[in-house]
This record gives C-alpha cells, structure tokens and sequence, in this order.
C-alpha cells in the first residue's frame, strides 16, 4: 500500500509540474511589449518628426515634438533596434 501511495505521489507531482510550466509558458507567449525612446541630436535636443522603424509586422511611427515615441502591443519575438529617418 505504501508503494502504491508513493508511485501514486510521485505520478501526481510530475503532472501538477507539467500543468503549471505549460500554465506559465501560455502567460509568457501570449504577453505583449512596448518599445520607447527619445531621437536626439549631438547637442540633446529633441528632433521632432524622426520617422522610426522596427524590424517586423509593426508601421513605423513618428517622433513627438519631445522627440519620444513607443512601439505598443509588440509580440514576443526577436526585434532589431530601432532605427531613426529624417
């Protein structure tokens, strides 16, 4: 009987393990990222209307007059750095 409970342990462990890895590993594919930053010129000044760009599906977006911008509801998945166009 003690065999059966430690077999029937043992069996059970590994199988909450594997429901909370693919639990977790479900969260983290499914989960979305953002990208900001600030274009600058040599003197820190923002330059508005940079056009910005990543590597992807993603529209390139345009600098604010503070020079900012985000990228939002990125994919998890390999992205160049930004990259920066007057």
């Amino acid at each position: 009987m003690k065999r059966l409970s430690a077999l029937i342990l043992f069996l059970l462990t590994f199988f909450i393990a594997g429901c909370i890895t693919d639990a977790v590993k479900e969260l983290i594919e499914d989960s979305t990222y953002a990208i900001s930053g600030k274009v600058a010129d040599s003197a820190s000044e923002p330059i508005t209307g940079a056009v910005v760009s990543i590597t992807g599906d993603q529209s390139p977006v345009t600098t604010a007059s503070d020079g900012k911008y985000t990228f939002s509801d990125l994919k998890k998945g390999w992205i160049q750095p930004p990259s920066a166009t007057r």
